[in-house]
């Protein structure tokens, strides 16, 4: 494959195709004219020398076209022939260069996801590699709703098969996400029941519980799926017949219904609608190098305007959107566990901070939204947590001015937060970083890439390009992992409290 210079240091090629496109009703990943009932069915197909690349990117998978700014942008094109590639490298990088590679798949609230959004722009994290001496490729994988996760898996077995082709190492591959890409890579350690490993070596997954935020040993998607069958007209007692039906319908239609739909159960945009299912349980799991990072107020996104919010009865809506089985019980232990002074902090903190024009949050508010935190980022997603000895937690944020403007400026340091950062600066929104955030991207893009280059995040160079030490997490005797920001972090100037 030729490639496209659009950067003094950066190649690329767009719209690389890693599995064959639609054939009638169906994929041919395993060459077969049925789908594999194999968890993981992967057909190999290497790349025999470099020819044409693509000109121009591809497109995304069925999604909701609008933007979800600060994190995706507008999505130009959807096709149900979505499953292709987009990888980023050095100039000059050559076939045998085996240069450590960094896989992100790129998804959000499992709604939205393009491999060129702007947000995911590969070029400073690129650069700064070169900078540092440390070069990397990078390859971006996007959302697909076709068959989820077996898609992705597919895509990722597709760059082990073949980046050395493009100077890649296949050895040194680093999974990477954030919030449901970030779910997405680290469930890939236990799909196919745990038992046939994963194509990468290690992960970084941010903002990403492994299922239980997003609700997956539940009936969930069931219940959705049969409701949005409802809609079409496609109910049927025999679930063949049924997606049969669904298959046939056009995919405009099929995602209007599904959206729709999808924005009445969670709104307002959608989110964690149709999701992974549990199809199998397993206590297998593949151990390779994680790293499970979080942001300071990682769920204070995902209820309604914290001066909605009056009693208990206000609490359970948000958490319901991830926890639907629960009953009034349940609720009564889980608040119990909690009482009204464990929240009078953040509201002191927020109203020192808060303008005259800024909305009061009573303490109902607070609570709610650390009630949600909790369960965002529950214990069991730790157990993944299997080689690292640390876990960031985010304390530092660019977006409290955007927030503000939507007249939400008592987040914190919310979801999303973290991208900015490992990107290496990557924010469409702002035409110019504040310094301490900048001093902040250098060390977390640089541990980034450090990581993928020798499998270990410290840089201890001197430099600001990543951390001189990586401290446990959950030491004995701490209640809570490193945090990277603010005033309790590194050293770093605070941008919130």
């Amino acid at each position: 494959m030729r490639t496209v210079a659009i950067l003094s240091l950066l190649s690329a090629m767009t719209a690389l195709a890693f599995a064959a496109p639609i054939q009638g009703d169906i994929f041919e990943r395993d060459g077969s004219a049925e789908f594999d009932a194999d968890l993981c069915p992967v057909k190999k197909r290497q790349v025999d020398g470099l020819g044409p690349a693509a000109q121009s990117p591809g497109p995304a998978c069925a999604q909701t076209k609008a933007g979800l700014p600060p994190f995706f942008v507008e999505t130009p094109d959807i096709s149900e022939g979505c499953l292709n590639l987009r990888i980023a490298r050095p100039q000059g990088t050559a076939a045998g260069d085996r240069l450590p590679v960094i896989v992100h798949i790129v998804e959000g609230g499992v709604i939205k996801g393009w491999a060129y959004d702007p947000h995911a722009d590969p070029e400073p994290l690129v650069t700064l590699s070169a900078e540092v001496g440390k070069l990397i490729i990078y390859a971006a994988e996007q959302k697909s709703l076709n068959v989820g996760m077996r898609d992705q898996r597919a895509g990722i077995q597709w760059v082990k098969d073949n980046i050395a082709a493009f100077g890649g190492d296949p050895e040194r591959i680093t999974a990477w996400g954030l919030s449901a890409g970030g779910t997405m890579a680290s469930l890939q350690l236990v799909a196919c029941g745990g038992e046939k490993g994963v194509p990468f070596t290690q992960v970084w997954t941010m903002s990403g519980p492994p299922g239980t935020a997003l609700n997956i040993s539940s009936d969930a998607t069931e219940i959705h799926t049969l409701a949005v069958a409802s809609k079409l007209g496609c109910s049927h007692e025999k679930d063949e017949r049924m997606l049969e039906c669904l298959r046939d319908v056009l995919m405009n239609d099929l995602l209007e219904a599904a959206m729709g739909y999808s924005v009445e159960n969670h709104p307002p945009m959608g989110l964690f609608t149709f999701i992974p299912s549990v199809d199998g349980i397993s206590s297998a799991i593949a151990h390779i190098p994680m790293i499970l990072g979080w942001t300071q107020n990682d769920g204070a996104t995902q209820v309604r305007p914290g001066s909605l919010f009056k009693d208990e009865e206000d609490m359970k809506k948000p958490i319901q959107s991830f926890a639907h089985a629960l009953t009034n019980e349940d609720y009564k232990k889980f608040f119990a566990l909690y009482s009204a002074s464990d929240f009078e902090q953040q509201v002191t903190n927020y109203n020192a901070r808060r303008e005259e024009s800024d909305p009061e949050v009573p303490s109902t508010g607070s609570a709610s939204r650390s009630s949600c935190e909790i369960s965002y980022l529950s214990a069991p997603p730790l157990t993944l947590v299997t080689k690292w000895p640390g876990s960031p937690n985010l304390n530092q944020t660019m977006l409290p001015p955007l927030f503000k403007s939507v007249g939400m400026p008592y987040l914190g340091v919310p979801h999303g937060s973290d991208m900015n950062y490992i990107m290496n600066g990557v924010f469409p929104e702002i035409p110019e970083i504040p310094d301490p955030d900048k001093k902040l991207t250098n060390a977390m893009a640089g541990a980034f890439i450090q990581l993928a280059y020798t499998g270990s995040p410290v840089y201890d160079d001197g430099s600001d390009n990543g951390f001189a030490a990586w401290p446990p997490t959950f030491p004995v005797g701490a209640d809570d992992g490193p945090l990277l920001g603010g005033p309790l972090g590194l050293g770093l100037p605070p941008r919130m409290l």
